[in-house]
């Protein structure tokens, strides 16, 4: 995704950008379902992102880091009659 940031102002005939930033969605910080009102975590000028499922910032406009814990799933148990027939290799080729 590019974020593209610019100001327009009366009298002007061309809009001075101000920001272009070029993001990768995997390398945002997840800030939850909500902020808190006083903004005390960012620097200043930070962009925040709300999107489906919670508001997302990059780590360097954070006043301090986010340690979360990482997850990975190494085993993942389903019921027998949750599983169904995929297609084969040839099928997939196709």
């Amino acid at each position: 995704m590019v974020v593209r940031l610019w100001q327009c102002r009366d009298g002007q005939e061309q809009d001075t950008v101000l920001l272009v930033w070029g993001l990768y969605m995997s390398g945002l910080t997840y800030l939850g379902p909500s902020l808190s009102r006083s903004g005390a975590q960012f620097k200043d000028c930070a962009i925040v992102l709300h999107m489906l499922g919670g508001f997302f910032t990059a780590s360097q406009w954070l006043q301090q880091p986010i340690i979360r814990p990482h997850v990975r799933l190494s085993e993942i148990l389903i019921p027998v009659p949750d599983v169904r027939p995929s297609y084969n290799v040839q099928r997939l080729l196709r």
